[in-house]
């Protein structure tokens, strides 16, 4: 898996309004018809066991089923992949019952009798070149005849973004601009594609959410074409944001990332922001020299709502 391909894939899909808007808009209407997608809550950590990987604990949530009483629920645990992988549903198995667990442990409950486990559903989102084939547990388990039925047997939802065409993607602007980038991330061709990426948000109004989901599509797209330049990005941008701040934010990170730590560009942007940066402050961000605060600091730069704001951030 690459961590580019799933750091976009977390940061989006780990957030509940944007998985309940994948299932809603991007799945078959008869699995998700059960469930109240407009209830879901993420599913809390737990510290039993060494197993639950940090991967899965930002991508499960627990939804109520329709017409159900309160403890009628399902668990949904999202995983990405970007490459075919023939253990894939040994890892499922795993995210599967530790999701249990922490739901078991979370809650409390110790009758499962009267408190049954919520019932899973199992969603891979996948964004490789090769359509993805998944071998269920009873091709990867030696056979032995009359073990059959000690051989535990599930199935998954894939979400194959090679089989899907960008007019297929539906849903609210974010998920079908982050789905779109996945599908042309995977295949390698995302920079001729930026422009169509970014159309998704024709007439929507510029946003703090809508700014953060743009910088995070751009830098995945220079995590997949280093040669991608700011004049590219700025050309994509200024069909659907003419003369938007969002133009400056992107370049200047691009800026950032090829300057490896230099952040002079920072406080350029604060001043077209703000029109004007206080010495003290300017020279607080000229010595920072860690590229990562660097770009963390850029995300702030183009989120703040003020001055003070971003100071308190700079600390």
């Amino acid at each position: 898996m690459k961590p580019q391909h799933d750091k976009l894939a977390r940061k989006v899909f780990g957030k509940p309004t944007y998985i309940a808007d994948l299932l809603k808009n991007n799945t078959e209407t008869n699995i998700t018809a059960p469930l109240d997608l407009d209830n879901i809550q993420r599913l809390p950590n737990h510290n039993v066991g060494s197993g639950l990987r940090e991967s899965i604990s930002d991508m499960r949530f627990i939804v109520p089923v329709k017409g159900g009483n309160k403890n009628s629920l399902a668990m949904i645990l999202t995983e990405h992949k970007s490459e075919p992988d023939d253990s894939l549903m040994l890892y499922v198995g795993d995210y599967l019952f530790d999701g249990w667990k922490a739901w078991f442990v979370n809650t409390g409950k110790r009758s499962l009798k009267q408190y049954p486990l919520p019932a899973p559903l199992l969603v891979i989102l996948y964004n490789g070149k090769k359509p993805l084939s998944v071998k269920r547990f009873r091709e990867i388990v030696t056979f032995i005849k009359g073990f059959e039925r000690f051989i535990p047997d599930f199935e998954v939802l894939i979400i194959d973004l090679s089989l899907m065409k960008p007019q297929d993607f539906k849903g609210l602007p974010i998920t079908k601009a982050t789905l779109e980038a996945l599908k042309y991330g995977g295949a390698g061709t995302i920079t001729e594609h930026l422009s169509d990426i970014f159309a998704n948000y024709n007439s929507v109004p510029l946003n703090n959410e809508v700014r953060e989901n743009v910088q995070d599509i751009v830098e995945y797209a220079h995590s997949n074409d280093k040669d991608l330049n700011v004049n590219q990005i700025e050309q994509a941008l200024e069909k659907v944001f003419p003369e938007s701040e969002i133009k400056i934010m992107t370049s200047v990170m691009l800026r950032d990332v090829k300057a490896e730590g230099k952040a002079e560009a920072i406080v350029d942007f604060l001043k077209v922001r703000f029109h004007s940066v206080p010495k003290e402050m300017t020279e607080k961000i000229i010595d920072v020299k860690n590229t990562s605060k660097i770009k963390t600091l850029v995300k702030y730069a183009a989120t703040c709502q003020t001055l003070d704001e971003f100071a308190s951030k700079l600390k």
